[in-house]
């Protein structure tokens, strides 16, 4: 199973982060939008995992998120990872509750390394575009938003999901749901 651990955005932070999806969208719509079930924050990337090692998977989660409370998520700021030319990602990022994503993700990191280790420090963000071709003027009107506050949520779990490539782009099943406690 191709495998990641993440945070799903809370039906009110989801259709905050839509209408700027959908501002952008209309307006670069030759562009890659990510679908809107498939927002998240990325914790840790593991891709592919044989069947018989999604135990030690779940078990390395289970203990990442041990003793970790529900923690408030404040989303705001675009930005995107490339150059302004041929920007790889678009994404809208976090300020409050960015400290306890960090701390998440490094912990699944450590825990998980046999199965990817992250050569970088984590960076708490949602995709909401992955650019096709030249991306300047999609970056321009990024800026233009790069401020933007959309809104807070309370999370309450961490989900480890499964992604199945298709042609029309990647489905996510929830593998197993870790309360926050």
């Amino acid at each position: 199973m191709r495998l990641f651990v993440a945070i799903e955005l809370a039906d009110t932070a989801r259709l905050e982060v839509l209408k700027v999806v959908d501002e952008l969208s209309a307006i670069h719509n030759k562009q890659r939008f990510v679908s809107p079930d498939n927002l998240h924050f990325t914790l840790k990337f593991l891709g592919e995992v044989p069947e018989d090692k999604i135990a030690a998977v779940e078990n390395a989660v289970a203990e990442s998120v041990n003793g970790i409370k529900p923690f408030i998520v404040r989303t705001q700021d675009l930005g995107f990872f490339g150059s302004r030319r041929s920007a790889r990602v678009v994404w809208v990022g976090t300020s409050k509750g960015m400290e306890e994503i960090i701390q998440i993700a490094r912990k699944l990191d450590s825990r998980l390394s046999a199965f990817r280790k992250d050569e970088r420090e984590p960076s708490p963000h949602i995709t909401i575009c992955r650019p096709l071709g030249e991306t300047s003027k999609l970056i321009e009107d990024v800026e233009k938003m790069k401020f933007a506050e959309l809104g807070e949520m309370l999370v309450t779990a961490i989900k480890l999901k499964k992604s199945t490539l298709t042609p029309k782009g990647a489905v996510y099943e929830d593998v197993r749901t870790f309360e926050l406690i």
